[in-house]
């Protein structure tokens, strides 16, 4: 389901808000989604967001995804979450996300399902 960045911004709001425990989030591209979303709510994503899983290639000075978006990535890195990064060449292949998303996809309801697809 495509979003625009401020409906993404505000799903990923209420994902994080609506959530039981703090949540984890996987970036596969630019940051440009969490940092609208930490525009709005920024004591929110330090709360909710346990960490922020980044994928990114590392072959260059800086990866990919921080040279579609440079001012995003400070956004978000400035909110001292824990990040983690994952180098291109260790990221889980295509087959894999497909079916950890479809298996978290059926367990999950509501805006995190609506994420998810």
């Amino acid at each position: 389901v495509a979003l625009g960045i401020g409906r993404a911004a505000e799903a990923i709001l209420q994902v994080a808000a609506g959530s039981l425990a703090p949540i984890d989030v996987l970036a596969l591209g630019p940051l440009t989604n969490l940092a609208a979303a930490s525009r709005k709510d920024p004591g929110l994503m330090r709360e909710r967001i346990a960490r922020i899983i980044f994928v990114a290639d590392t072959e260059k000075h800086a990866p990919f995804n921080v040279r579609c978006d440079p001012l995003a990535a400070q956004q978000v890195l400035s909110l001292g979450i824990p990040m983690h990064l994952i180098g291109a060449k260790c990221r889980p292949s295509k087959e894999w996300i497909r079916e950890t998303s479809s298996r978290i996809v059926s367990q999950s309801t509501g805006s995190g399902a609506c994420l998810l697809q």
